[in-house]
């Protein structure tokens, strides 16, 4: 990893699942994520964050943080992305490709926390970020599918599929332990 110097750093973070709305995961991702902006003598320029939305290949919620980090990007307000993860910023094969385009064509370097960095100006650095992103993508829909498993076969059981508790619905009465 070369140090740069005076580059203006995005910091992007997010996670899939926050039900709690508490943002502790985005929260250890700020802190590792700005530990190597100042490693990297980079000016954190901007914290761009989407807590609890996915960024999986069958998700449809759009990222604002995201979308606002490529556009910052592009307009020349930073010049390096920082994130924990190389799939923190995306699981989607097509927006790595974006992500390559502004290697390109604007000079963007990209650094990862826990995941190797490559340069994506290079042809050896683009087929790894290709490789990854194949991985990652897979990796969300392998998950996806064992959930879907999970809650099939909760179902076909009659159990708790997940979710709220439907209206009116207490469950069943129990008196001293023993259901009614």
């Amino acid at each position: 990893m070369s140090v740069q110097t005076k580059n203006r750093s995005g910091i992007y973070l997010r996670i899939s699942d926050d039900r709690e709305g508490r943002e502790l995961g985005v929260g250890r991702q700020q802190e590792d994520c700005l530990s190597l902006s100042n490693r990297l003598h980079c000016i954190a320029y901007g914290i761009y964050k989407d807590n609890d939305i996915s960024a999986s290949t069958r998700s449809r919620k759009i990222r604002p943080d995201y979308q606002r980090l490529l556009t910052d990007a592009r307009a020349g307000l930073i010049d390096t992305i920082i994130a924990y993860t190389s799939s923190r910023l995306t699981r989607r094969p097509r927006e790595h490709e974006d992500l390559i385009e502004l290697a390109e064509e604007y000079g963007v370097q990209f650094y990862y926390v826990a995941s190797p960095s490559f340069d994506l100006n290079t042809a050896a650095g683009r087929r790894i970020a290709r490789m990854l992103a194949a991985n990652d993508a897979g990796e969300a829909e392998d998950t996806a599918e064992r959930v879907a498993r999970a809650k099939l076969a909760n179902a076909v059981r009659g159990e708790y599929m997940g979710g709220a508790r439907a209206y009116g619905f207490e469950g069943p009465i129990k008196e001293n332990g023993l259901v009614k």
